[in-house]
């Protein structure tokens, strides 16, 4: 998959590319620099942590706040153990 923005520093200013995201138990197409969500639920993703290294981890409900963007290097949001709606990526 590719991840344009791999050796690039990352923020909210870095640019990038908005995408409606629909999880699905393969990788994206781009890696996302960031995922928001507009209904809270549990958000199931794999990630690409510093060392690059794929890591998955699920997001319980109430964790982290909707409708915010939450950076990271996120190659997959899973379908399976997803309860949030509404996905919006940035790569």
């Amino acid at each position: 998959m590719a991840d344009p923005f791999e050796r690039s520093i990352r923020g909210r200013s870095s640019p990038g590319v908005w995408v409606t995201i629909t999880p699905a138990d393969s990788d994206l197409a781009n890696v996302l620099q960031a995922l928001a969500w507009k209904v809270d639920g549990a958000v199931h993703v794999s990630h690409i942590d510093d060392a690059g290294a794929t890591v998955e981890c699920t997001v319980p409900t109430g964790t982290l706040a909707t409708n915010i963007f939450h950076p990271g290097r996120i190659s997959r949001v899973w379908a399976t153990g997803t309860t949030a709606t509404g996905f919006l990526g940035q790569y």
